[in-house]
């Protein structure tokens, strides 16, 4: 009887596992389609301005709601079908409804009472304007010896 050697690879266990709960959750938050990307979300700045743009294709106006709470920034949009096509016998529908929700912690020198948003095109646009930040202040050091000094002088 021969003695042979197999290769073992724990990770390649992990892996197995990962992708067994990738495939199961992808398919029970999509009803069984692929996992669907989430929009995408660019935060820039342009001409002395913080941007967040935002890509919301499929969605109206109406569906999307811009918030400022604090030092955040909420963008939540979503989409119910509407039944307008009452005739069609659908034999799956996964068009139901669609839903996004992010959250950004805004940076301390944007101005949230002069912010703009602005939707076009399945684009949402949130404009800040920047404000001057107070400077820190240095204060001048002093020796001990001085201090002593001008203590036993009084």
């Amino acid at each position: 009887m021969a003695n042979s050697l197999i290769n073992w690879d724990p990770f390649r266990e992990l892996d197995d596992m990962q992708d067994r709960m990738n495939r199961l959750f992808s398919r029970s938050l999509t009803g069984g389609a692929q996992w669907a990307s989430l929009p995408s979300t660019d935060i820039y700045e342009e001409g002395g301005k913080l941007i967040v743009e935002a890509a919301l294709p499929h969605f109206k106006e109406d569906d999307v709601d811009v918030q400022i709470d604090g030092d955040r920034l909420e963008i939540k949009a979503e989409h119910q079908s509407e039944e307008e096509h009452k005739d069609r016998n659908y034999l799956r529908r996964e068009s139901q409804s669609t839903s996004f929700y992010r959250q950004f912690v805004l940076p301390s020198d944007v101005n949230v009472d002069a912010a703009d948003a602005h939707f076009q095109d399945g684009i949402l646009k949130v404009t800040f304007d920047r404000k001057e930040l107070p400077q820190p202040k240095k204060l001048a050091l002093t020796s001990g010896k001085k201090q002593l000094a001008e203590k036993s002088s009084k």
